[in-house]
């Protein structure tokens, strides 16, 4: 445990330390407080945009399919792939050289291709990648020896990691571009609200997709400790049905729902262009504001004391 929260904490000093020299580039936020009017008003002027509805019903789906995936994973490992406690373990622990691999690779392919087909691609192959031998195994032509099993789901679990990563780096970055869509249309920046509702979508559909998790294992009957010999084969074809076919349906759906988003980046670039004008403007009509400001004060002492003056 100790050594988890070390980790945590380096790892947020290191982050915080790396990202300081982009600080002065950062977007001046809104001054002043929000109200809860202005709060709701902000969300249903962001649901006004096509870009915002596709992102959250992307989002959302999403998160349910990783979520059902998440509560089934142990058991399905256990149950329908028939690993040992200590093959199961091999999966969290090859996590760290799937982040360090996905690290390597988000640089390169962000840099060259735009944000949708890359959340796209990581998507489908994610789905592809984790629901392909569940399905063969479904129908009969999967491997039956343990050790091919293994190798394969390793394979597919790293691939998988990689893609997701990839779609959640995806997925901020659209965030950011939607922020700026926003700000064109309203005149004011509220970044903040897009990610604290993407972090409240992702916690709120995670829990869902594994609330999703404990009525599949109710409704197939698999009691959660029960030796793997005495499950029936039917618990375990639904299990397989669950974990694979449904929740990779969930994770297609999503799919669709991020193909409907349509703020690309030559979209994006016309967007900045004229953003970064609309900002110009503000700020001189906030100057000339601020200068008016100050003259109506310079005059308004002025006469208190010509008035004073006048009556001594």
């Amino acid at each position: 445990m100790y050594m988890s929260l070390l980790v945590i904490i380096v790892t947020g000093a290191v982050s915080a330390i790396v990202t300081q020299k982009f600080v002065p580039s950062l977007t001046t936020p809104a001054k002043g407080s929000l109200t809860p009017a202005e709060f709701f008003r902000n969300y249903r002027a962001a649901f006004q945009h096509r870009t915002f509805r596709a992102f959250c019903a992307g989002f959302l789906l999403q998160g349910i399919g990783l979520g059902m995936s998440e509560a089934l994973t142990v058991l399905f490992a256990t149950y329908f792939w028939k690993f040992s406690s200590s093959q199961v373990a091999l999966f969290p622990l090859s996590y760290p050289v799937v982040a360090v691999l996905a690290k390597l690779l988000v640089g390169p392919i962000t840099r060259r291709f735009d944000k949708k087909p890359i959340l796209l691609f990581a998507l489908l192959t994610a789905v592809l990648v984790n629901q392909i031998p569940i399905i063969l195994a479904l129908i009969g032509w999967y491997p039956t020896a343990t050790t091919p099993r293994l190798i394969i789901s390793l394979i597919a679990y790293a691939i998988g990691a990689m893609m997701t990563v990839l779609a959640a780096v995806a997925t901020i970055s659209m965030l950011a571009d939607i922020a700026d869509q926003h700000e064109l249309a309203e005149g004011v920046r509220h970044e903040g609200l897009f990610y604290a509702a993407r972090t409240f979508f992702q916690k709120a559909t995670g829990g869902f997709g594994n609330l999703l998790g404990g009525f599949v294992l109710d409704a197939i009957g698999l009691v959660p400790n029960t030796p793997p010999s005495e499950v029936p084969d039917k618990t375990i074809t639904w299990l397989g049905i669950a974990g694979g076919p449904i929740s990779g349906s969930i994770t297609l759906l999503a799919i669709v729902a991020y193909a409907m988003y349509d703020l690309d980046e030559e979209k994006h670039r016309l967007l900045k262009e004229e953003l970064m004008l609309k900002r110009e403007q503000w700020r001189v009509a906030s100057a000339s504001r601020n200068s008016l400001g100050s003259r109506n004060s310079y005059r308004t002492i002025e006469n208190k004391q010509m008035l004073g003056e006048a009556k001594v």
